[in-house]
């Protein structure tokens, strides 16, 4: 008898949770101003080389930052390292239509590439961990299948609401509207457990455990040869891009 309460209660864990990570998912998909971020980029004036190199940024910090937010959720708390990651997110979507210059977004654009090193791979050990504790753990790959399936959804429905709400308002808004679909996502991670696992030194603050994954970064030399080898890759890419676009301007004058 006492068995039988212990897997309904596990099973309705399950189902509560499950719920609460799909809606979590659907939240973090409606980034409105993905939709019309180029257009903005344009609008203030960034040219074509700008916006091409603001992009190869971009997938740089992502690179940089990936290492250290692996770390930082498997020694801390992977569901606190998802509502970090979703609140720096919070601030660029804040900042970035206040960008007026290049460097100006390339700046608040690196807060983008945190929010995605913090979330990549985070979510999903959150989910595995979260399902092993509920006895679940074999229905992990539906879970995660559907997980995407609601982000994905988002992100259909930002892309089509983001041109109705800039062709009405402004090109900032969608921005600014990424907001409140983000703070909602935060509210219901928040009610969720952090999964029972093993952590090291899981008393100690964030910070000793962010540092800790710098310190593991630079004594493993092979990080930096590989990110060396990615920025050579981007300069030549950013050459590329920069001679494809104003080349023929230059010799049509």
């Amino acid at each position: 008898m006492e068995t039988e309460k212990v897997k309904s209660r596990s099973a309705q864990g399950a189902a509560q949770f499950k719920r609460n990570i799909y809606i979590f998912s659907f939240c973090e998909g409606l980034i409105f101003w993905y939709a019309i971020e180029k257009l903005f980029m344009q609008s203030i004036g960034l040219s074509i080389a700008t916006i091409v190199t603001i992009g190869i940024v971009a997938q740089a910090g992502k690179m940089i930052f990936e290492i250290p937010s692996s770390v930082l959720a498997d020694r801390w708390n992977r569901r606190n390292t998802l509502i970090l990651g979703t609140l720096i997110m919070i601030i660029a979507s804040a900042l970035l239509p206040l960008a007026k210059t290049g460097l100006a977004y390339m700046l608040f654009g690196l807060l983008w590439t945190i929010y995605y090193a913090f979330k990549s791979g985070t979510d999903a050990a959150f989910i595995f961990d979260s399902l092993k504790g509920y006895g679940a753990q074999k229905h992990f790959q539906h879970v995660l299948a559907r997980y995407r399936s609601w982000e994905y959804a988002g992100l259909i429905i930002a892309g089509l609401v983001a041109g109705l709400v800039a062709v009405a308002t402004d090109l900032q808004v969608p921005f600014w509207l990424t907001i409140l679909p983000l703070a909602l996502g935060v509210v219901v991670l928040g009610r969720l457990p952090e999964p029972v696992a093993e952590r090291h030194d899981e008393q100690s603050k964030w910070w000793s455990h962010a540092a800790y994954a710098w310190r593991e970064i630079r004594e493993r030399a092979i990080v930096w040869v590989v990110l060396l080898n990615a920025m050579l890759f981007a300069l030549q890419f950013i050459w590329y891009e920069y001679y494809r676009t104003t080349g023929p301007i230059r010799s049509s004058q």
